[in-house]
């Protein structure tokens, strides 16, 4: 179900009144009536607030930059950043496209705009939403399907799902209404910000879970400054593998992909996994969901691999103890369909969902590929300078050109991009099974 939503253009702000501006739907009105100068400064400044980066916020400041000052270069960077994120509809997709046609057209020579084409720009990141999936390939069977794209079926609106949010002081009321969610005689615990439903018989302890899982929020911090989400987060855990789907149904109305270890929905900030040994897979979860605060355009390869490789780490109060896992034997046996690291760095979400049987093994690759890339940067101590420097550095504000993730790995390395592929190529067979 996809759904457009056209502007109502109710205030048009003047110019003498951008600097009044402040909030999202002002800044977002004012671009709308076209006075893009105005704007932009603006946006920019937004954009550096917490979960100030959003498709609408780059497409927008696009558009500015190539309809108004015509900084053709960096508003075809922003344009094309919208691609990067994951909730991005393909709407949105198709009117980035167009603009960035008409940029780089208005660049190299003159001409008359064209009619320009008001997008979905409203506050909310897409609606229906989306879910963020661990899938259990390795874990499961040969055929589980690795999904980290847009869930089959989802009745709820963001609008619903954002009730669900409480913040901190509210945890009676949460739990409260997370248990009736889950329904039956669900058990529940809340600590440390996790508020912990367990359905059927639920022989774990449940308050182990938020121990478990404050263990990776300082080390998250401390390395990639990435905070936690600042209201509760609530977990559901099943008893059973097989009760993933069940439970993505029941309370998401969502179908998902048969294999699912664990998924997360970043709009009513909710966890839906198992517990086993530990709380891994949920880790994973929890790294989708906080790095949106000041990363929400994080690469599909850094933010999944990254995840993935924290999920079998051993947090430390400083950072995280990567090692290898089930994931270099999947590189291994996968490796006549690994992308090279320079496809890997151009790939997006939905290079990172198996659309069919069929592509599994290639998609099994590109997960495998993302982890284990990411730890051979952390093994040459540059995963940090990268990750901040991808996170901080693509968009100069000096107003000097754009910055690739190719560039930035590049310099970070001191290698061109074929010869990391060759280096990290003879890294990986050095390593243990």
């Amino acid at each position: 179900m996809k759904i457009t939503v056209r502007l109502l253009i109710v205030v048009a702000l003047g110019s003498s009144l951008a600097a009044q501006v402040q909030s999202y739907e002002q800044i977002r009105d004012l671009w709308a009536a076209k006075k893009y100068d105005d704007a932009l400064p603006l946006l920019l400044a937004y954009r550096k607030e917490p979960f100030g980066r959003k498709w609408q916020v780059d497409y927008m400041i696009g558009t500015s930059q190539c309809h108004g000052s015509r900084h053709s270069n960096q508003g075809v960077a922003y344009l094309n950043n919208v691609m990067v994120y994951k909730q991005v509809p393909d709407s949105a997709r198709s009117a980035a496209e167009k603009e960035i046609q008409f940029c780089q057209k208005t660049a190299s020579a003159s001409e008359p705009a064209p009619s320009f084409e008001l997008i979905p720009v409203s506050g909310q990141l897409a609606d229906p939403a989306t879910v963020s999936g661990k899938g259990g390939y390795n874990f499961v069977s040969p055929k589980s399907v690795i999904t980290n794209g847009k869930a089959a079926l989802t009745p709820l609106s963001v609008t619903d799902l954002k009730k669900r949010v409480f913040q901190y002081g509210q945890e009676s009321q949460a739990l409260a209404e997370a248990k009736a969610r889950a329904g039956g005689n669900p058990k529940g615990y809340v600590s440390n910000g996790f508020v912990v439903v367990c359905t059927r018989f639920c022989e774990i302890p449940l308050e182990q879970v938020p121990v478990c899982l404050r263990r990776y929020e300082s080390p998250m911090q401390q390395e990639f400054d990435i905070l936690p989400p600042g209201q509760l987060v609530t977990v559901y855990i099943p008893e059973e593998i097989r009760d993933v789907p069940l439970l993505a149904q029941k309370l998401h109305g969502v179908t998902l992909p048969p294999g699912t270890l664990a998924y997360s929905v970043l709009e009513d900030l909710s966890i839906v996994g198992i517990y086993g040994e530990g709380c891994g897979s949920l880790a994973h979860e929890l790294v989708h969901l906080s790095i949106k605060s000041n990363f929400g355009d994080s690469p599909a390869w850094l933010e999944e691999g990254l995840a993935s490789e924290i999920a079998v780490s051993g947090p430390q109060p400083q950072g995280f103890r990567f090692g290898t896992s089930w994931r270099d034997s999947t590189l291994r046996k996968e490796w006549t369909l690994r992308p090279s690291v320079a496809q890997l760095l151009a790939m997006n979400w939905s290079d990172f969902a198996a659309p069919d049987a069929a592509s599994l093994n290639r998609v099994a690759a590109i997960h495998a590929m993302a982890a284990v890339f990411v730890r051979y940067l952390d093994d040459n101590q540059s995963l940090r300078k990268i990750y901040v420097g991808i996170r901080d550095g693509r968009f100069p504000s000096d107003g000097t050109p754009p910055v690739s993730d190719v560039d930035i790995v590049e310099r970070e390395l001191g290698k061109n991009i074929a010869s990391i592929d060759a280096d990290f190529a003879a890294w990986f067979q050095k390593q243990k099974p």
